[in-house]
């Protein structure tokens, strides 16, 4: 591939897939240039020059899939995009791709090979080489997405755009950005299937994918739908609702995990606290009974203290009584006054 190729930012998904029709565009030339032509264009020109070679010829054109099996079904999965039962399959493929899988995942998850998905990367979907790339990726891969999943949810009769399930242009997006884990229950609906014995477990089961379809369903809304004037103040009200709950004091509780919540319970119940705040305690405790003694109290005499022993039974009167002397300098007295 050469490097103006590699470099162009707005280079399209099936560019190879362009390349090979104009080479092929006149049927009298099958040519492919050698210096900038891959191997991916070479065999797909080979393949289409077999093909109009064996037409009308079922054994030849069977030999020629197995031949070329990468080529054929990575045609027929391409061509899938255009059909309703083939569509979900060629959307998952991408997605997957763009989740960072490799050739031989997909293959085993898509019940065909990894040569397949490879063949249909390159000529079809270019993008593992480009993965690092955010805003090409976004530009060429998840906007169009997007954007054509809506299109085609509005011109469903009756249907709006967000009742339509984005299976294309949702579960592209957090492929990419989230990985693998999301398609499963994007693009699904499905985190997991998990057997269940009795009654009891299958109502749980289904209490459980009726909360996780609705945060799904929720989500791919979310990604799409249109702001107006008519539905704007609503998008702000929900919106001041986020805010509020987010700075509510029980979202600050709801945050701590359970060692954090019994740490803090812990020390809530200590009955004292030499922290102050704004030249008080902090934590009122029973320490604060010494705070003004012209003398400190040692380790031992502070636990006596907070163990709930009377300060005069600790110390002797004179002591509690002490002031603290006025203040010197040399040459005498300073004047209070």
């Amino acid at each position: 591939m050469t490097t103006f190729r590699s470099r162009n930012p707005c280079r399209p998904l099936d560019w190879r897939n362009q390349r090979v029709l104009a080479a092929t565009a006149d049927p009298a030339r099958h040519w492919f240039s050698r210096s900038s032509d891959d191997n991916y264009v070479r065999r797909r020109i080979a393949f289409l020059r077999r093909c109009r070679v064996a037409r009308g010829d079922d054994r030849a054109m069977e030999e020629v899939v197995e031949e070329f099996e990468d080529c054929f079904y990575a045609q027929r999965l391409a061509e899938g995009r255009q059909h309703a039962n083939y569509a979900m399959t060629t959307s998952l493929v991408e997605a997957r791709l763009l989740a960072r899988q490799s050739f031989a995942e997909i293959a085993a998850l898509t019940g065909t090979s990894a040569a397949v998905i490879e063949h249909f990367e390159a000529m079809y979907f270019d993008v593992v080489h480009r993965l690092e790339y955010r805003d090409w990726i976004t530009a060429q891969v998840l906007v169009p997405a997007l954007a054509a999943q809506v299109k085609a949810a509005a011109a469903q009769s009756g249907v709006g755009p967000v009742a339509f399930p984005f299976l294309d242009g949702s579960t592209k997006l957090f492929a990419y950005f989230c990985g693998p884990t999301t398609i499963d229950v994007i693009g699904m609906g499905f985190e997991g299937v998990s057997a269940f014995r009795t009654a009891e477990e299958f109502d749980t089961w289904w209490d459980d994918h009726w909360r996780q379809m609705i945060r799904r369903r929720s989500v791919q809304a979310a990604q799409t739908f249109e702001i107006n004037k008519f539905n704007v103040t609503d998008v702000f009200a929900a919106h001041l609702r986020i805010i509020d709950l987010e700075q509510s004091p029980g979202a600050a509780k709801k945050a701590k995990t359970d060692f954090e919540a019994g740490i803090k319970a812990a020390l809530d119940s200590l009955p004292y606290s030499p922290a102050t705040l704004a030249g008080t305690d902090y934590r009122p405790g029973r320490t604060r009974e010494a705070d003004h003694l012209a003398i400190e109290l040692n380790c031992i005499e502070a636990a006596r203290l907070a163990a709930g022993e009377p300060l005069k039974s600790i110390l002797d009167d004179e002591t509690i009584h002490l002031t603290m002397p006025p203040p010197r300098r040399a040459g005498g007295i300073v004047d209070s006054n």
